[in-house]
C-alpha cells in the first residue's frame, strides 16, 4: 500500500461517487435504483477501507483527511439535496378550494345519472317504504 493509492482511492470517491448519484437523479437511467445502490456501495466500501488501510500501515496523512472529509461532505451533500428537492416531476397546477369543488361537479356531470334501481330487485341498504295505504303504526 502506498500513499498515492490510497489518496487515489479517496479521491475517486470525490470524482465519481457524487456525479453519479446525482446523474442518477437528474436522467433517471433504466435500473437507476441499482446505480445508485452500487454507488452508495463504492462509496462505503472505499471509505471504509481507504481509512483502515492507512491507519494499518502508518500512512495517515493531512491531505488524506482533507479528501475524505471532502468526499464525505459533497456525496452527503448530493444525497440530501436530492432528498430535500425529491421528485423531479413537475408539480401538479394547486387548485382552490372552489375550483376543486367545480371540477368535481363537472367531473360528475361527465359521467352521467347513476342508473335506476329495478323495481323488481330492492336495494338492501334502503329503507323499506310502506305503500300509502297502510296506516302509520301506534305506539
Amino acid at each position: 500500500m502506498t500513499f498515492l493509492l490510497l489518496n487515489l482511492i479517496t479521491a475517486s470517491r470525490l470524482v465519481f461517487c457524487a456525479p453519479i448519484w446525482l446523474w442518477c437523479w437528474w436522467k433517471r437511467p433504466r435500473g437507476m435504483t441499482l446505480w445508485m445502490c452500487l454507488d452508495f456501495l463504492y462509496f462505503l466500501v472505499t471509505d471504509h477501507l481507504d481509512g483502515a488501510w492507512a491507519r494499518e500501515y502508518g500512512l495517515v496523512s493531512e491531505l488524506g483527511y482533507w479528501l475524505d472529509h471532502l468526499g464525505d461532505f459533497v456525496f452527503y451533500g448530493s444525497m440530501v439535496l436530492t432528498i430535500l428537492k425529491g421528485s423531479r416531476e413537475p408539480e401538479a397546477r394547486r387548485k382552490k378550494p372552489s375550483e376543486v369543488l367545480r371540477t368535481a361537479g363537472t367531473a360528475a356531470a361527465r359521467v352521467g345519472p347513476a342508473p335506476a334501481a329495478s323495481p323488481a330487485t330492492p336495494d338492501a341498504s334502503a329503507p323499506t317504504q310502506r305503500p300509502p295505504s297502510d296506516p302509520p303504526p301506534q305506539a
